[in-house]
């Protein structure tokens, strides 16, 4: 009964369908969860999550690249990763346009659309080398796994935003992180106008937003605003905030 009553409410919080006319374009239809997702309680701390997942796609990238991925991914713009990267802002835009290619992908926003970035946030906003895994004794540390309707309320919360990265290590093409997950708040999905929701449906699925200025004839500068204006309506801090929250949310309907 627990798990019904969490399936309907996250129905009834998650976004309307799209639009007929965004439909129009074909859909690349992504899976928004990486393979071999896998959560467990931490044993000597309830509170803590222990979540493994495939790096994917992820994989053609170097160390630093990931990390400049990572921080791009959770709305940060090429000057404020450069700061907490101690390098320059040149190093950083070099970085991405790399990033950007080896992943194919036409714009950073879209980061934000890939389910092997969710599972991790700026840990106290500086970057730091991983932490080696045989020595991290609460990545290791092992629990009773975690039940799958859990599983996607808690991917959920990470897709909102609400998880707090207590340690994270990349092993191989496995990412783990431990968090901790903090209070959530209810996502109104149904404030935004039919337009907003039609045209932050098309940049989900990964189309740039001249061409979905050109598809729905209408100016660049016009999507751009209507994505901002959904974002402040909604009351997240970035972009980049919005569409991965709007993912998530898209995942459970």
């Amino acid at each position: 009964m627990q798990a019904m009553t969490f399936f309907h409410d996250a129905w009834a919080s998650a976004p309307a369908p799209i639009p007929s006319s965004a439909r129009a374009l074909p859909s690349p239809s992504p899976s928004w969860a990486p393979a071999d997702l896998h959560m467990r309680r931490s044993e000597s701390d309830k509170s803590v999550v222990l979540v493994s997942f495939s790096l994917g796609r992820l994989t053609v990238l170097t160390r630093a690249e990931l990390a400049v991925a990572r921080w791009a991914s959770a709305g940060h713009s090429n000057p404020s990763i450069a700061s907490v990267r101690r390098t320059s802002t040149h190093t950083v835009a070099r970085q991405m346009a790399t990033i950007l290619s080896k992943l194919r992908i036409g714009a950073r926003l879209e980061l934000a659309t890939m389910a092997e970035l969710v599972p991790w946030s700026p840990p106290r906003l500086r970057i730091q080398s991983p932490p080696s895994l045989p020595l991290d004794s609460l990545l290791l540390d092992e629990g009773p796994a975690i039940d799958p309707p859990e599983i996607v309320r808690i991917w959920y919360s990470m897709a909102l935003g609400h998880c707090h990265t207590l340690a994270a290590a990349d092993t191989g093409n496995t990412g783990h992180v431990a968090i901790r997950c903090g209070s959530g708040r209810h996502v109104n999905w149904q404030v935004l106008s039919e337009r907003q929701r039609e045209i932050l449906a098309l940049v989900a699925d990964g189309f740039a937003q001249k061409v979905i200025g050109m598809t729905l004839g209408l100016a660049s500068a016009t999507v751009s605003s209507a994505m901002d204006s959904a974002r402040k309506r909604l009351g997240f801090a970035s972009p980049a905030h919005l569409l991965r929250a709007y993912c998530g949310a898209r995942a459970l309907s």
